[in-house]
């Protein structure tokens, strides 16, 4: 797998909890993607809510932050430079996957829509 690609799981309808270790995901669905290490965060979102066909709200990334005992945190991917620390957080780790969590709208989307049209 090249360096400039990013294998992910994210996960959704679902929440996100804080409990001893840090961060959890609690979820009912998850989907595996791969993203190129430049995407920008709207390419992100457009992406996963085209694969998971749910209107993204938020991203939210986990990362290990100690491994004995484990703790986990997480940012809110806002914009690109919240893109580029994840990366820069997640690279020297030898962990397989980035762990997304994306919080959705109920609403599903149509390729003739988007929540900005429906909201007018």
């Amino acid at each position: 797998m090249s360096n400039d690609i990013f294998e992910t799981i994210v996960h959704y309808n679902g929440q996100m909890v804080k409990n001893d270790v840090g961060i959890l995901f609690e979820y009912e669905s998850t989907t595996k993607m791969r993203f190129e290490k430049e995407i920008i965060i709207q390419k992100k979102k457009e992406k996963i809510s085209q694969k998971i066909v749910k209107e993204i709200h938020s991203l939210r990334y986990r990362w290990l932050t100690c491994e004995n005992p484990f703790r986990y945190c997480a940012i809110n991917l806002q914009d690109d430079a919240d893109v580029q620390i994840m990366i820069a957080e997640h690279e020297p780790m030898e962990i397989q996957y980035i762990e997304l969590f994306a919080e959705v709208y109920d609403v599903p989307v149509h390729p003739e829509t988007s929540l900005e049209n429906l909201v007018k």
